[in-house]
């Protein structure tokens, strides 16, 4: 799911090849892949926070995950928040 995600996402426009998107020049938009589940798609909060803060630490500035299960956590909202507001990053 996450790879046809960014293949959308990145998808070079105007080229009359495959699908296209938003992005028109591919010197505009960089991809850095973080995994954070496992290839069985289930994976550990932690796991998930640590791919989150690779991303980051990389320069992202929006981190797409489609992630379902589980409640609210504080721990999550409290590094998504502190990544919004110290960083600049959208999740």
């Amino acid at each position: 799911h996450g790879t046809h995600c960014a293949g959308i996402i990145g998808a070079i426009g105007g080229n009359r090849k495959g699908v296209t998107s938003l992005n028109p020049d591919p010197n505009k938009l960089d991809f850095f892949i973080s995994k954070g589940l496992r290839d069985s798609g289930h994976g550990t909060l932690s796991g998930v926070l640590s791919a989150v803060q690779k991303c980051v630490d990389s320069g992202a500035k929006t981190i797409s995950m489609s992630l379902g299960g589980g409640g609210f956590s504080s721990i999550t909202n409290d590094q998504f928040s502190g990544h919004y507001e110290n960083d600049g990053v959208l999740i």
